[in-house]
Parts: C-alpha cells; sequence; structure tokens
C-alpha cells in the first residue's frame, strides 16, 4: 500500500503520524546497546549466584534486538533472558525487581518461560491468558518481572513461533494511550495498571497497521515509535 500523503497537515493522531513516516520506519535500524557502561555493580553483586554468572559470561557487550533474539533461536532460553534483562536495561532502572529476578533458579525460569511458550497461540488477540499468567499471581510469574520485561520476554519468544507480541513498557504505554485515544476509548491509568486487554489491544492495533502496510514489520515499528516517542505524547 502507498503511504498516505498528509501534504502541509500535521498528523492528529497516531495513525496519520505512521502513514506519515512509513518509509522511515521502513529504513529505521535501532542501535545497539552496550550494557557494561551503567550497572556494572549490580552485575557484579548478582554473579554469586552461578546460574546468571554462567549466563552473563556468554553474552556480548553489544547488544541489538537480533542479538538477543539469536540466544533463544538457539535454544538458550536463560541465556536469552538474561540477554533480555540487560538489553533493556533492568540492571540499572530497575535494580531492586533485577535483584528478585536473577535470584530464581535458573531451572524455575526456564520452567516457567517453556510453560508460556508451550501456550502460544498464533492470534496475538489472543494474548490476554499468557499476560494473566506472567502477572503477579499468575502461574508462570517469575517474581520481580512486570509488564515492561515480561513483555520484552514475550516479544523475543513468541515472535519466534509466529505471534505478533511486542514490547510495552513505560515509554510505549504512551503508543498504547494514543491508540486508544484514536479509537475514542482513552487510557486513563498508567502501565502499572495495565490490564491483558489493554496489552491485547496494543498489539492487534500495531499489527493491523503492518498488515495495511506489508513493508514494515511491527517489531521495527514498534523500536521506531519508542525512539520517537516524545512526537507521540502529544497524540496519547
Amino acid at each position: 500500500m502507498k503511504q498516505t500523503s498528509l501534504k502541509n497537515n500535521e498528523p492528529s493522531n497516531i495513525k496519520e503520524y505512521i502513514e506519515a513516516h512509513i518509509k522511515e520506519i521502513q529504513d529505521f535500524e535501532q542501535r545497539p546497546i552496550d550494557w557494561t557502561i551503567r550497572g556494572k555493580k549490580a552485575v557484579e553483586e548478582a554473579k554469586q549466584y552461578p546460574w546468571f554468572a554462567d549466563a552473563v559470561s556468554r553474552i556480548k557487550p553489544q547488544l541489538s534486538r537480533s542479538d538477543v533474539r539469536e540466544y533463544y533461536e538457539k535454544g538458550e532460553l536463560y541465556v536469552g533472558f538474561v540477554a533480555t534483562l540487560l538489553w533493556g536495561y533492568a540492571h540499572t532502572n530497575h535494580i531492586n525487581n533485577f535483584k528478585k529476578i536473577v535470584a530464581t533458579p535458573k531451572e524455575v525460569v526456564e520452567k516457567k518461560l517453556n510453560n508460556m511458550i508451550a501456550e502460544l497461540s498464533v492470534d496475538p488477540a489472543d494474548m490476554e491468558d499468557y499476560f494473566k499468567n506472567m502477572c503477579y499471581g499468575g502461574k508462570n510469574h517469575i517474581p520481580g518481572l512486570g509488564v515492561s520485561f515480561f513483555t520484552k520476554v514475550f516479544y523475543f519468544t513468541c515472535r519466534i513461533h509466529g505471534m505478533g507480541t511486542l514490547i510495552l513498557d513505560s515509554k510505549l504505554w504512551n503508543v498504547a494511550k494514543a491508540f486508544r485515544k484514536s479509537e475514542e476509548c482513552p487510557l486513563t491509568y498508567g502501565l502499572v495498571n495495565c490490564k491483558s486487554l489493554d496489552y491485547s489491544r496494543y498489539c492487534v492495533s500495531m499489527n493491523a497497521i503492518c498488515h495495511q502496510h506489508t513493508e514494515i514489520d511491527a517489531g521495527r515499528l514498534e523500536a521506531y515509535l519508542f525512539e520517537h516517542i516524545d512526537e507521540i505524547k502529544k497524540y496519547a
């Protein structure tokens, strides 16, 4: 589908914003991050857990999305999980939760992640149960792992299996809010109160855009919006 021209008009909502930036989104590449720059103390302290220390020893200092995904694709589930934490700066921005997560034995984490993967559906609209199961009190919940990070795990693990799962963190919550506002069903609460339906609708909205514009991938769209979140906030 060809890009919709908005000429001199400013986009009035997130859908129009995306329409106006299709070519930029198509060409966008998110930069790798160097997780060793910050949070060295937290990582060193966490190495008291041998399962964590072993995983960290296998992870390169510069991590791109494709690097993290590769660990999962090679079947290194726990290494991929730790790489996801480091790529998302859990060791700097969410230190208390990070300590709880790394203290959870590798076998427990892998069992819960394998349970999640075994329940996968190819329809992102069916994400509600998986979301609930990863939340506090859910059967697949990992201590310390909140929405911001278990959706990162969703993104890397589930997309390998053909699902349209996406990351939803505090910045991307503005994207979810913008879509809901454009649908005249605004979200009036923060990410901490995110419901399974909110996540499902966010994934469906993002994937629907990509079904209309087959030249872009939902993961690339999400990464682009993340990097341009200051421009998105006005639509939320």
